[in-house]
């Protein structure tokens, strides 16, 4: 199963056959919690957007060289047959390229978002009478 085709499946569908969600920082972590799956975040801004998550210690903020030692040190649940599915390390440079265009992305947007607010304030500024 590649990641394209986890998207084409409900959530809870695919969360009773995992042993861990990872994710830059998405809101399917509280799914997972629902379910007794940890989360791991790969984006440390997670800590201010989940913060409940974190301090009941069902997510947990990692970076991608230590995420294969904390998925390792996992209880394998194993309750379901493991299906063929590229290597880890492979998904995870996905995962590390999908991650490095999104914080781009974030970084333009909030560019723009700056240069329109200087816009619209001096769209808005009344001009000098004379």
């Amino acid at each position: 199963m590649t990641t394209g085709d986890a998207a084409q499946i409900p959530l809870p569908a695919l969360l009773a056959h995992m042993d861990a969600l990872v994710s830059l920082a998405s809101g399917a972590a509280g799914e997972a919690e629902i379910f007794g799956v940890p989360a791991f975040f790969l984006d440390r801004e997670a800590s201010d957007t989940f913060p409940e998550l974190i301090g009941r210690g069902s997510a947990t903020i990692t970076r991608v060289e230590s995420l294969l030692d904390a998925l390792r040190r996992l209880p394998c649940k194993m309750a379901h047959r493991p299906v063929e599915a590229p290597e880890l390390d492979e998904t995870l440079r996905e995962i590390d390229v999908l991650a490095a265009s999104y914080s781009r992305l974030c970084r333009e947007a909030a560019r723009d978002e700056i240069d329109r607010g200087e816009r619209v304030g001096a769209e808005r500024e009344a001009p000098c009478a004379a």
